[in-house]
């Protein structure tokens, strides 16, 4: 799972392909699987309301700490997936 969720994560950073289409929500979520999967769940506190940006984003991870980190894998890869069908056509992995 590890191997499919790194080439899944270099897809969504690749730069020189078409630009893949996602709404907020979904840049969210790929935010909150993404940091669970590498980090674990959030420590601390939410960001204060004011700073709208960052207080989602963290809403976002802790909204998949309960998430083992292989939950949180698998679910970045459904979610490319369900994005951008044939990503692992493109991948260069």
């Amino acid at each position: 799972m590890e191997e499919e969720f790194k080439k899944a994560v270099a897809f969504i950073q690749d730069k020189t392909g078409p630009p893949i289409e996602s709404t907020n929500e979904q840049k969210l979520e790929f935010y909150g699987l993404f940091k669970q999967a590498a980090e674990g769940a959030p420590k601390g506190s939410a960001p204060s309301r004011i700073k709208v940006v960052e207080r989602a984003k963290f809403m976002a991870w802790k909204s998949k700490e309960k998430l083992s980190k292989e939950q949180a894998m698998q679910g970045y890869v459904d979610l490319v997936t369900s994005v951008a069908p044939r990503w692992r056509e493109r991948s260069k992995l």
